[in-house]
């Protein structure tokens, strides 16, 4: 039962500075310009630092999918787009570190693991916006997703790198939990 509310207390902090954290970037973003990369950038590290993070406290499988679930429903009342793109990242990343990690990992397949959420956030928004609002052509929406899907997995793992950093020279997440 301890370790239960641990995991969610350490997901309710996590999304909490999210939100945040989202926020800010996403204001900061709009003051200069409203730009996009910059916006895809700073989301991708930060998210991916405090994924990083949290992945390390709650090494558990379904961390990202209960994480994912709790913040899709919070920003529901922005976008049910949006809602439907995070759950379906938090998913996906479960899946996908399951099937190559048996969980999350540890060390560099943790970072990797990281990587996978901001991957998936990119891939998945892309995905659901062409389908409903753009229309481009095939070959060009797939180039749009490799671009931005590799671009946002190399940020992931630049965030779980910076988030291992930060752990080790200042959070100390691993001592606190006896890993």
């Amino acid at each position: 039962m301890r370790n239960h509310t641990r995991k969610l207390t350490s997901i309710a902090i996590t999304i909490a500075l999210l939100i945040v954290g989202g926020g800010f970037i996403y204001s900061v973003s709009y003051l200069i310009g409203g730009s996009q990369v910059f916006k895809m950038v700073f989301m991708s590290l930060y998210f991916s630092i405090l994924l990083y993070l949290l992945m390390l406290r709650s090494p558990e499988i379904g961390t990202m999918s209960a994480l994912s679930v709790v913040l899709g429903i919070i920003l529901a009342v922005f976008s049910p787009i949006m809602t439907m793109a995070i759950i379906l990242s938090g998913l996906l990343t479960d899946l996908t570190s399951y099937l190559l990690f048996r969980g999350y990992g540890k060390g560099k397949k943790l970072i990797i693991s990281s990587g996978f959420y901001p991957f998936f956030a990119v891939i998945v928004s892309l995905f659901l916006t062409s389908k409903l609002t753009i229309s481009y052509k095939p070959g060009i929406i797939i180039i749009i997703y490799i671009v931005g899907g590799l671009a946002a997995f190399i940020l992931g793992i630049v965030g779980g790198i910076l988030g291992q950093y930060l752990n080790r020279k200042y959070v100390h997440v691993d001592r606190n939990i006896g890993i």
